[in-house]
């Protein structure tokens, strides 16, 4: 009886470790990408490090994304600021609400190509 008992457990330690929340989704990020957008200054220091990492992430694809090949390549004009493109993130995945699960970074990528596609 008593292993049974020890097996339910671990099976339900095990269960809400792999629900943890994945730290690579829009779901995760966008909470901090708005944070930015919004220019929240009464944020700690932990919450202020994820608004960097959101920055820092749509920032780093933004360089890259001209480069790109297909539909992936975005034609980012000269001026745009790292805020507008932060913000044409945040409206893009709040505009598809049913991808929130899916990776960040492709997210990005959609964003900034459908705002600024590239040159057939």
């Amino acid at each position: 009886m008593r292993s049974a008992i020890y097996g339910t457990l671990l099976a339900l330690t095990v269960t809400a470790t792999m629900a943890a929340e994945d730290t690579r989704s829009a779901n995760y990020m966008l909470p901090w990408c708005k944070f930015f957008v919004g220019g929240n200054a009464n944020l700690s220091p932990a919450d202020a490090f994820d608004e960097g990492i959101c920055l820092g992430t749509v920032a780093g694809i933004a360089d890259v994304a001209g480069f790109l090949p297909g539909r992936r390549c975005a034609n980012i004009p000269v001026g745009v600021t790292n805020g507008q493109e932060v913000r044409v993130v945040v409206r893009y995945i709040e505009a598809w609400p049913n991808r929130m699960h899916e990776e960040f970074v492709g997210l990005v990528l959609e964003a900034l190509a459908n705002a600024w596609p590239c040159p057939k």
